[in-house]
């Protein structure tokens, strides 16, 4: 098992235990992470955050140490969702944290029939997921106006048709405006 520290907020130092490597998991490097956060700064503060491939949850439980009100995480892997559910316990943040265990157009649905609004989107799909022009459109109708996105490419994949971007590392961009 791989331990991921938090790396700011109320939550600095604590650690939570990730599932074993995988090639569909992949947390974000720690010094990225700061580097994404320090960009994202007050935001942060009372924000409502959407993590989806969420792996680990390191970035929506970041932002939540960092300030966020509120966090929907959402992943479809059994094991995974059984271990965020023992991190947002050990780190007594239940209160804060709404786990989908789907896959993400339905939980998109889900959250659209639920009104639920995001102002900042983890998007950090498995290694070489190309993700089609179907989900930018349905993660629009849940994100408000000015609401960030933190898009993590790999491999192959190209970054495309976003009307405001900004790269911030090989691989990782804020996407201003879809």
């Amino acid at each position: 098992m791989n331990h991921i520290k938090v790396t700011g907020g109320f939550l600095n130092k604590k650690e939570l235990v990730s599932l074993s490597k995988s090639k569909y998991i992949r947390p974000f490097p720690e010094k990225l992470r700061q580097r994404v956060f320090s960009i994202l700064g007050s935001y942060l503060l009372g924000a409502n955050v959407l993590d989806v491939f969420t792996g680990s949850g390191i970035c929506s439980i970041e932002a939540l140490s960092r300030g966020a009100n509120k966090a929907s995480l959402v992943d479809n892997d059994k094991k995974v969702i059984s271990r965020l559910h023992e991190n947002v316990v050990k780190l007594n943040i239940k209160h804060q944290v709404n786990i989908y265990h789907s896959n993400v157009s339905k939980a998109i649905k889900r959250m659209k029939q639920g009104r639920k609004l995001y102002n900042i989107v983890f998007v950090d799909p498995p290694y070489n997921m190309r993700l089609k022009e179907s989900f930018w459109l349905a993660l629009k109708s849940i994100v408000v106006k000015n609401c960030i996105i933190v898009y993590r490419i790999s491999g192959e994949c190209l970054i495309e048709n976003f009307k405001r971007s900004k790269k911030i590392s090989k691989n990782v961009y804020l996407v201003l405006e879809i």
